[in-house]
């Protein structure tokens, strides 16, 4: 506490105020003026009243219970890591919240101007509806059956390992998705910006068409038994563990193939990782067909 105290009272107007890693158990009178709080890494099982002119506050890998009323003037809350069961009213100036691990069952409502979510590891059964300036949306390893309707801002989304049988229509801003471990038997139409595919552990017999953007594809531990068109961006292809029969065309760009365990003809190469040379004296041997 003696070195909380010093820090307050050395603490000058407009600067953060650093109390992390210091094994608190309380937190001293705060400063009314204070804008950026860190109060990380303690062992804090509660909060005393924030001062109104706050946009930053840290407290995440403590031991909080309940977090205080937020200042309107909040920008960014990190509370990750704690044994929070609920938050308190967002308000309406927030723009990324960062409250994954903790014991939540249900969020707020969202504020407008929220860009960045990642409430993964909680114990959600379903999500508010989303804002329409969200950017990241993190919310795998909960218990989500379904989600809402997504944002036309959405660059990135991972919602794996919850229990989904299905995706909402997917933005056409999508650069990375990750949905693998849940129950889908199929997915969306994949935007044209998509460059990340990540959907193994799933129960899909088919996949849509491929954009040309794409350059990472994991489907490997579904039912499928052929694969559409390779886009000529694929650099990593893993494709095990399915019912697959023969391989497309594949692209001259592709360094990594993943085809073990599937009931390939004989004229097709069961293929595992190798270096790029090896690969593909494999698939001249094999007479499967390289794009030029």
């Amino acid at each position: 506490m003696e070195i909380a105290l010093k820090r307050i009272a050395e603490w000058k107007e407009g600067a953060i105020l650093d109390l992390s890693n210091l094994d608190l158990t309380e937190l001293p009178r705060l400063p009314s003026s204070l804008i950026i709080l860190n109060c990380s890494n303690n062992q804090l099982t509660s909060l005393p009243l924030l001062p109104s002119t706050l946009t930053h506050l840290h407290c995440h890998n403590n031991q909080l219970t309940s977090l205080p009323l937020l200042p309107s003037t909040l920008t960014h809350l990190h509370c990750y890591n704690n044994q929070l069961k609920s938050l308190p009213l967002l308000p309406s100036t927030l723009k990324v919240l960062y409250c994954y691990i903790n014991q939540l069952t249900s969020l707020p409502l969202l504020p407008s101007t929220l860009t960045h979510l990642h409430c993964h590891h909680n114990q959600l059964t379903s999500l508010p509806i989303l804002p329409s300036t969200l950017t990241v949306l993190d919310c795998h390893y909960n218990q989500l059956t379904s989600l809402p309707r997504l944002p036309s801002t959405l660059i990135h989304l991972n919602c794996y390992n919850n229990q989904l049988t299905s995706l909402p229509l997917l933005p056409s801003t999508l650069t990375d998705l990750d949905c693998y471990n849940n129950q889908l038997s199929s997915l969306p139409l994949l935007p044209s910006t998509l460059t990340v595919l990540y959907c193994y552990n799933n129960q899909l017999t088919s996949l849509p068409i491929l954009p040309s953007t794409l350059t990472v594809l994991y489907c490997y531990n579904n039912q499928l038994t052929s694969l559409p068109l390779l886009p000529s961006t694929l650099i990593i292809l893993n494709c095990h563990y399915n019912q697959l029969t023969s391989l497309p065309l594949l692209p001259s760009t592709l360094t990594n193939l993943y085809s073990s365990n599937n009931p390939f003809s004989l004229e097709t190469p069961q293929l595992n990782d190798e270096t790029p040379n090896d690969y593909w004296n494999r698939l001249e041997k094999f007479k499967v067909k390289r794009e030029l």
